[in-house]
């Protein structure tokens, strides 16, 4: 029985519960979209000096 309750709060679905804290908290309730409706990867990436060495920082 302990198994079986185990793997029904591991399948439960918590969303609903972190939209509603993050609702009380005054955030976004879905900061993933939130993030991308912002253009702020756009924007910072503007910003940033543009490498010109391809590499992966190993010298």
């Amino acid at each position: 029985m302990a198994a079986a309750t185990l793997r029904a709060a591991f399948r439960t679905d918590v969303e609903p519960i972190l939209q509603m804290a993050r609702l009380r908290a005054g955030a976004a309730i879905d900061p993933v979209a939130t993030f991308r409706a912002s253009r702020y990867r756009h924007r910072v990436a503007a910003k940033r000096p543009r490498t010109q060495s391809g590499g992966g920082g190993i010298v």
